[in-house]
């Protein structure tokens, strides 16, 4: 057998990096890098067969698989809808927007920290707690549609508690 029936109808010369290249590539952005031609496997070791130039120069983008975004998000203060109108509820000014870092999959950060449907922060006061008057609660982040917040992105809150006091109203 032809050794030009054993590589096919195209030669192919691969320039893959090695496991050095690979380590020291950036997280994010343009790279060049120098990297041998390997020759197919029924080339190598054959006398008279060689393969110039030895090295080529591969220039790419590597791009960041995960993204991180610091956010400052409201917090929303839901209740039952028959209470709506029967009291006022006040946070303390420390506590209208909390900070949330957010890392994961740069789309999905990006849809939370500026797309149509963005994190915000919510505290649910029950009955209870509104008869209380006063309390903490811990926050949920949800998407201001109340949807949850993707699986593959990762929400820190350094202070995830919310101070709350509630009067009724009167003549209700």
């Amino acid at each position: 057998q032809s050794l030009w029936s054993q590589i096919g109808d195209e030669l192919t010369l691969p320039a893959v990096l090695s496991p050095d290249q690979l380590a020291a590539l950036p997280v994010a952005g343009p790279v060049s890098v120098q990297t041998p031609i390997r020759l197919p496997q029924p080339l190598r070791n054959t006398a008279g067969v060689d393969v110039e130039p030895r090295a080529v120069e591969l220039r790419f983008d590597v791009a960041r698989a995960t993204a991180s975004a610091n956010a400052r998000v409201p917090v929303l203060v839901v209740i039952a809808p028959t209470e709506v109108g029967r009291w006022s509820i006040r946070l303390s000014d420390d506590d209208l927007f909390k900070a949330v870092e957010l890392t994961g999959p740069p789309q999905a950060v990006e849809r939370l920290v500026s797309g149509d449907d963005p994190l915000v922060s919510a505290i649910y006061l029950t009955l209870s707690d509104l008869e209380g008057g006063a309390g903490e609660k811990r926050i949920r982040l949800q998407t201001r549609s109340g949807g949850r917040v993707p699986g593959e992105v990762d929400a820190q809150v350094a202070d995830a508690t919310v101070v709350f006091s509630a009067t009724r109203r009167t003549g209700e």
